[in-house]
């Protein structure tokens, strides 16, 4: 623990995921590498949330907490982000559908209330990133209403899971992210029950984990790069379903006992597993800027960078987020969900 009660693995684990975020946002031309980020770097957040969730019963706190935290900072980033929309024509064109200004801000605006990061005709979302901030808000209020009729009607928690199931088969409408709460709530659940069940705490032994990390990455490698691209957004899941939460199981596992058990302090890695949440909302402001000067100045394929120019991109969006964050922290906390 740090002196603020942080835990200090979780925030690790989530500044590397971030970052990762960041890196499949900005495209590379290595495939391998970008499929290889998509197995986990959402699914680990969720984990993650789910480990730390008290699993308290739902009622009126419990969803106003999880409003100001989540979709407070998922409105507000996304009203800022409007300022794109205004300059789109030459920062972001391919959201114009040859369209006016107003048109496209009309479009922004319908989006952001539709809370559906699929293009549409009639609508985009302003801010593609936090639709993660949505389906985690749906996703802690399904587990809470199941941890709640767990206790009552059993029955209803049954036709609840069976929903989301199906889903998995037969795609929801993509409107409020509900469709991809329901492809994370076996992830968020299986957080929960790492921590319910103390299983972290079984794996002591140093040898052991370390072990046990290798296996996982040789695995995630070898294996769970042959499902395909997989994207939660879009509630896409590979090749299989299975495979896809085996995958994610696996790899954020690994990251989770491989961070516990290297216990390697960094004030700037730390820095940025607070962050992440203005990381999220900022970061694509700067990835729209370095894509279009790397397009101008190096003629690259804004979908497609070197890897040093997607590096260099990554890392000026991680330090713009932790010095953003930490000005909305002492003049703004309740943007951040504070």
């Amino acid at each position: 623990m740090s002196s603020n009660n942080r835990v200090i693995w979780a925030d690790q684990i989530k500044a590397f995921a971030i970052w990762t975020m960041v890196i499949g946002h900005v495209g590379l031309q290595n495939q391998s590498i970008m499929d290889l980020i998509f197995i986990f770097h959402v699914p680990v957040f969720f984990i993650i949330s789910g480990y730390f969730d008290k699993g308290k019963d739902i009622c009126k706190d419990i969803v106003v907490k999880n409003f100001k935290s989540l979709l407070i900072p998922y409105f507000f980033f996304s009203i800022i982000a409007f300022s794109y929309c205004w300059v789109s024509p030459y920062l972001h064109p391919e959201l114009y559908y040859n369209g006016t200004i107003y048109q496209t801000f009309l479009k922004a605006f319908v989006g952001l209330f539709l809370m559906d990061d699929i293009s549409r005709s009639f609508a985009f979302l302003p801010l593609g990133p936090v639709w993660f901030l949505v389906s985690l808000f749906w996703t802690r209020l399904i587990f809470s209403a199941c941890v709640t009729l767990w206790r009552t009607k059993r029955w209803m928690l049954i036709f609840i899971i069976a929903a989301c199931i199906l889903s998995v088969y037969y795609k929801w409408p993509s409107f409020f992210s509900i469709d991809s709460a329901c492809m994370a709530f076996p992830l968020y659940t299986f957080g929960y029950c790492i921590k319910k069940y103390r299983v972290l705490e079984r794996l002591h032994n140093k040898s052991v984990c370390i072990l046990i990390s290798i296996i996982g990455i040789l695995y995630t490698y070898f294996i769970g790069l042959q499902n395909g691209r997989v994207n939660m957004d879009a509630t896409s899941f590979g090749s299989s379903a299975i495979m896809f939460y085996v995958n994610a199981i696996v790899a954020s596992v690994t990251l989770i006992i491989f961070a516990k058990t290297i216990n390697v302090r960094s004030t700037i890695i730390d820095k940025i597993g607070v962050s992440t949440i203005t990381i999220l909302g900022t970061h694509m402001a700067v990835i729209i800027v370095f894509k279009t000067l790397g397009s101008i100045m190096f003629a690259y394929n804004p979908s497609a960078l070197p890897l040093w120019y997607a590096l260099t991109t990554s890392f000026v969006a991680l330090i713009m987020g932790c010095i953003i964050h930490s000005f909305l922290t002492k003049r703004f906390p309740i943007a951040i969900g504070r």
